[in-house]
Order: C-alpha cells, then sequence, then structure tokens
C-alpha cells in the first residue's frame, strides 16, 4: 500500500442510521484509512447533534461545508435559496444546535485543496457561487471545453477532484492520451477498455462498483467523483436492495500499482429515522421521499 485508502463521504444530511451503516462497512481500523467529508451534514434528517457529535469523532482529514451547513446562519444567501420543505429542517436545527456548533459548521470551508487533491461540495467554478453549481450542470458530454479550460486555468496543479452537493454517484475520466472522457453513470456504460478494469461485487446488505487503473496509464488525466449521498442518494448503481433504503460512499485506494475508485451502497433500516420525523414534526413529505429514496 503507497498511501493510506481515503474514504469519501458527503451529504449525510442529519441521518444517523445511514452514517452508522457506512461507518460499520468500513472494513479498517480508523487509523489506518484518511476521511474527506464534502459537507452538508445538516438538513432534512432528525439526528443531526447525533450526527456532529459521531464526524466530530471521527475527526476527517478535510471537513467542508455545503448548502445546507452554510443556512444555519439566518442571514445565509443559502437558507433564502432553499425550498420550503429543506427551509422548515434548517428552522429545526438552528433550534436543535447550540449557536456555537452553527457557527463551526457554517465558517467550514465551501472548497479546499490537499496536494493533488480538489475537494468542494458542489462543482468547484470560480467564486462563492460554487457551492449550490451542480455537477450535472457541467456534464462533459455538453461542457467538456468549460471543465476543461477551469481545470487548466485555477486548478492545474490538481487531477482528482471529490464533488457533493447532487446526491448520485458519478465517475468521469479524461484520459490526456487522446481518448477523451469515460463517464460512470451512462446509458451505453461503456469504458475503456484498454485502461480500465471494472469490478461489481455483493455482499450481503454491501454492494460496489470498481474502477482500477494501471498509475503508470495516467499521465496527467483528470478524474471528477462524486461520492454520492450518505443520508439521501438520489441515484445508485444498486437501486433495488429488496425494498431496504440505502447510503453511498467511496473508497480511493492505491494499490501497488493500481489506483482502485470503488463506489459503495449500504442497505439499512430506516426505522428510527422515519420514528424520529414523526415524533419531532418534521415536514411529512421526507417520509415519502426517504421511503423511496428519491429527490430529496
Amino acid at each position: 500500500m503507497v498511501s493510506k485508502p481515503l474514504v469519501i463521504l458527503s451529504d449525510i444530511h442529519a441521518n444517523l442510521s445511514a452514517l452508522e451503516i457506512v461507518y460499520d462497512s468500513i472494513d479498517l481500523p480508523r487509523d489506518q484509512y484518511e476521511i474527506f467529508f464534502l459537507g452538508d451534514l445538516t438538513g432534512y434528517g432528525p439526528t443531526v447533534f447525533q450526527v456532529y457529535n459521531k464526524i466530530k469523532k471521527l475527526n476527517p482529514e478535510i471537513w467542508l461545508a455545503g448548502n445546507h451547513d452554510k443556512a444555519l446562519q439566518e442571514e445565509s444567501i443559502c437558507f433564502s435559496n432553499m425550498n420550503p420543505t429543506a427551509k422548515e429542517c434548517i428552522k429545526i436545527h438552528r433550534r436543535n444546535l447550540e449557536s456555537n456548533i452553527r457557527t463551526e459548521l457554517s465558517n467550514k470551508p465551501e472548497k479546499t485543496i490537499n496536494g493533488h487533491y480538489l475537494c468542494s461540495h458542489g462543482f468547484p467554478i470560480t467564486g462563492d457561487s460554487s457551492i449550490e453549481t451542480y455537477d450535472f450542470e457541467f456534464s462533459p458530454e455538453k461542457k467538456s471545453d468549460q471543465i476543461l479550460a477551469l481545470w487548466k486555468e485555477h486548478y492545474e496543479k490538481t487531477n482528482i477532484w471529490f464533488v457533493g452537493h447532487s446526491h448520485s454517484q458519478k465517475f468521469w475520466w479524461y484520459d490526456a492520451g487522446g481518448e477523451g472522457w469515460t463517464l460512470f453513470p451512462s446509458k451505453e456504460e461503456r469504458y475503456n477498455e484498454k485502461k480500465l478494469t471494472v469490478l461489481k461485487s455483493s455482499a450481503g446488505s454491501k454492494r460496489s462498483i470498481k474502477f482500477s487503473l494501471k498509475k503508470s496509464e495516467i499521465k496527467k488525466d483528470l478524474f471528477i467523483i462524486n461520492p454520492g449521498s450518505v443520508g439521501f442518494p438520489r441515484k445508485s448503481y444498486f437501486e433495488n436492495l429488496n425494498g431496504h433504503q440505502y447510503a453511498n460512499y467511496m473508497i480511493l485506494r492505491e494499490v501497488d500499482d493500481q489506483m482502485e475508485f470503488e463506489f459503495i451502497t449500504c442497505a439499512y433500516s430506516a426505522d428510527m429515522v422515519l420514528s424520529l420525523w414523526n415524533a419531532s414534526h418534521y415536514p411529512s413529505d421526507l417520509q415519502k421521499q426517504l421511503q423511496g429514496v428519491k429527490n430529496v
């Protein structure tokens, strides 16, 4: 092993049940991997203080603020931009979190650079507005030139971007050697088979799809990766998990001469989340969305 694996988490949204199933599924002691958390600890879920304590204990190497975290501040433009359901949840979280915790969460950066990694809650355009910018607005199929110009002009020293906010797992690889983009998911599900190995696996409540490349084959390529949402995924490669709810995250490993990008989906019971929502008078439409794991 060249370096510690990276566990990439995003958009937990105060869902302790989902965070715990993710943590339990990582087959390594905590001191043998690093955590990058891309923001949105708050919003939607009913266990905001418990999730805060759990993440605090896990002590991520990178901890960003998402738009829901920024919205904890009364004057935040992120709060003004939210839909009514999201606003109601943030109002509850403001009441349930002490002012020093609200300030701590909202003051986290929205993006940061760590070596050749760029971590951003929204798509990393320049300026403060990136926190609410979705990756699907910059799909390589439509805006390849803009993405590559952004990379070369502002983030040239990075080549792996971790992006959250859209709640959807994505793997975008730009092969600078002339092969262009490889996209996951895609309708045709075609990959550069000369360089990329794709392995799907299933064990119990855990599903994964792994993309492996030889490091010697990667020159000055760009990778844009969304781990999906821990708390409320919009999409997963494995959507039929016997009616269970599911949590998404990803792991990046360097093993010998290979780089491995693994997207992981874990099924869990959301009974606690649903019962706490009912007891705490959260917006009723959230229950239907969690039960269908749809657009939150």
